[in-house]
């Protein structure tokens, strides 16, 4: 459905309801939508904005849109609340592949409050992805058997070029609501653990000053100092550039150490993550992840909790410097310029 919401295209709400769960959730607006939707389009009657409830007619809405779209999926409630039923999961993720396997273009923006169980269903769909989103056996799947298999060599990524395959879903893009600084700390670093195209934090509402310049770019973490036949023997490991997974020559080799060396780094042992690198050997370090991408607003309507532009310009500060795309919606006198003019950035995605 169509929306105001100024960082996507439309709304897709086939999973309905939450729970006030932090600070940010005093004035939910989707609460109160629910209440005027009360009995009508599956909204329930006695408590509309009931977690959980889902609207099958609304599964294949995304295949129905020819056009290319940002897709806030379920903007009136939170898919990860623990009354949404896995097989509902499942369908959503199976909707996405779907469209990805036709070549669709949409982006799907899936926002949460409570990142720890995204992690746990996405590890699970994960180990899996083809059997648990396209296996029919104990769950109901609105699709035919010809998009099932479609999705399915998605997945597999045995489909051309155009296609988004593969797992994690090259269409979906993750995040995180963190209204203040004890949000921002216990969510975004769940939200970076997990594997997605695009990952972002909306801070909105942003109720005091926070800082997320830890989470822009992708610290490096260093090892012990590598040799010259540890790094060939142990394939190429580029930190700072894609890999091509080919062993490197001796003069790359050299030359990797050479540039690492001389930016001053220093090395630490060698750790579980260090993709085969030994003791003996060394690792040259490797990349963590960072935000992709970084929204900011302020509260609206009645008793709202007034934002300090300060704080907003502080955020597009830091991510101006990290060359991080930032969306600033309005402050709170409803004002949608910052630092001297409108930040509307998006994240680019391959």
């Amino acid at each position: 459905m169509s929306t105001l919401i100024e960082w996507t295209d439309i709304t897709w709400n086939a999973i309905t309801g939450c729970e006030p769960i932090s600070e940010g959730c005093k004035h939910c607006y989707a609460a109160k939508m629910a209440n005027r939707l009360r009995g009508r389009y599956g909204y329930p009657e006695t408590n509309p904005f009931t977690p959980g409830v889902v609207h099958a007619d609304k599964w294949d809405l995304p295949l129905r849109k020819r056009k290319p779209l940002k897709i806030f999926v379920n903007s009136m409630g939170d898919v990860f609340h623990d009354a949404v039923p896995t097989e509902a999961i499942n369908n959503l993720f199976l909707t996405m592949a779907i469209s990805g396997a036709l070549a669709q273009g949409h982006a799907f923006q899936l926002l949460t409050k409570r990142p720890d169980r995204m992690a746990q269903e996405i590890e699970r769909i994960g180990t899996d992805p083809v059997k648990i989103l396209t296996d029919k056996a104990g769950w109901e799947t609105p699709y035919s058997d010809e998009l099932l298999c479609h999705a399915a060599n998605s997945i597999n990524g045995e489909l051309g070029e155009g296609h988004n395959v593969g797992w994690p879903l090259r269409n979906l893009w993750l995040g995180v609501t963190a209204e203040n600084q004890a949000r921002a700390d216990g969510r975004i670093p769940v939200l970076l653990e997990i594997p997605a195209a695009v990952r972002f934090v909306s801070i909105e509402p942003m109720l005091e000053p926070i800082d997320i310049a830890r989470w822009l770019k992708g610290t490096t973490t260093h090892h012990m100092r590598a040799s010259v036949e540890g790094m060939i023997r142990n394939r190429a490991f580029d930190c700072f550039n894609d890999d091509d997974g080919q062993p490197m020559s001796p003069t790359d080799a050299e030359n990797e150490l050479y540039r690492l060396h001389g930016s001053g780094v220093k090395y630490i042992p060698v750790g579980p993550k260090c993709e085969g690198f030994t003791s003996e050997d060394g690792c040259p370090g490797h990349r963590n992840p960072a935000l992709d991408w970084v929204i900011v607003g302020s509260e609206t309507g009645p008793g709202k909790r007034i934002m300090d532009n300060a704080w907003a310009r502080k955020l597009q500060h830091q991510c101006t410097v990290a060359e991080i795309p930032f969306f600033f919606k309005k402050d709170s006198r409803g004002k949608t310029k910052i630092n001297g003019r409108e930040w509307l950035q998006f994240p680019e995605v391959a």
